[in-house]
C-alpha cells in the first residue's frame, strides 16, 4: 500500500506524509530497528490525540506483512510506546462530559451554584467523585446538599 499525500487527511502534518511514503515504499517497518524508529517520530509531529491515533492506524497499515504488522502492534503495547496519554486524555473527556451533565442536573432541579462550586465542578477530573456528586444532585435540594463531605 503506497500512502501518498493525496491519501492522507489534512489534518496529518506534511513532513509525517513524506515520512509516511517512504516507510510504505522502503518497508522499514519491516525491521525491528525500523519499527522503532517510526514509533519514535509519532511525538515529533507535535499532534493532538485524534491525529496520533490515525497515525498509529496508518503506519499499521502500511506495514509491508502480517508479521511486521504483529512486531509493531506488540511494541505499541510494551511500557516503552504504551502511551498513558489516550487514556489520560480519556478520562479527563469522560469527566468533563459528568461535569457538564452534573452541571445540567443543577440548572433543570433550579439549584443555584455559587462561582467557587461551578469553578469546582468544572475542573474535577475524579470520574468517581463526579459521580457522587451526580447521585447527590439527583436528590438534593441545595448545592450543600451536592457538597457535603
Amino acid at each position: 500500500m503506497d500512502l501518498g499525500a493525496t491519501d492522507a487527511s489534512n489534518i496529518v502534518p506534511d513532513e509525517f506524509k513524506a515520512g509516511m511514503v517512504t516507510v510504505s515504499r522502503d518497508r522499514v517497518t519491516a525491521t525491528d530497528a525500523g519499527q522503532r524508529a517510526v514509533l519514535d517520530a509519532i511525538p515529533d509531529t507535535g499532534t493532538n490525540t485524534l491525529v496520533t491515533r490515525m497515525l498509529t492506524a496508518i503506519i499499521v497499515a502500511v506495514a509491508p506483512d502480517d508479521a511486521a504488522r504483529s512486531a509493531l502492534e506488540g511494541l505499541m503495547v510494551t511500557k516503552e510506546y504504551k502511551n498513558d496519554f489516550f487514556d489520560r486524555a480519556e478520562a479527563i473527556g469522560e469527566a468533563k462530559a459528568k461535569a457538564k451533565v452534573l452541571v445540567k442536573i443543577l440548572n433543570v432541579r433550579a439549584i443555584d451554584l455559587t462561582s467557587e462550586q461551578s469553578d469546582l465542578i468544572l475542573s474535577c477530573t475524579d470520574s468517581a467523585q463526579l459521580d457522587r456528586w451526580v447521585d447527590r444532585a439527583l436528590v438534593a435540594t441545595s448545592a450543600d446538599e451536592v457538597f457535603k463531605d
